[in-house]
């Protein structure tokens, strides 16, 4: 084996751990992005029940207020028959 065939496998096997090295930093790369993903995937869910409790927590209120007002309207109803009695 001549040096040139020495140094020709060195520089294959320099490339090689090379490409190794940045696999692995690809491979490191991909799991974090997956877990950022999931994350991502996650976040969205949790928005979207949010919002549906959001929505259904504004239909009570609104259920409530107009609750509230009936119960205004009964009152004033029941003062002024009671003012139309008593003179």
């Amino acid at each position: 084996m001549t040096a040139a065939d020495e140094r020709g496998i060195f520089t294959k096997l320099e490339a090689i751990k090379e490409i190794r090295s940045k696999t692995i930093q690809l491979e490191k790369l991909k799991a974090r992005l997956i877990c950022e993903v999931e994350s991502q995937e996650q976040e969205e869910k949790s928005l979207t029940e949010y919002k549906q409790e959001m929505d259904l927590l504004l239909q009570e209120k609104m259920s409530h207020v107009e609750e509230l007002r009936q119960i205004h309207a009964d009152i004033n109803a029941t003062t002024a028959a009671t003012y139309e009695v008593l003179p």
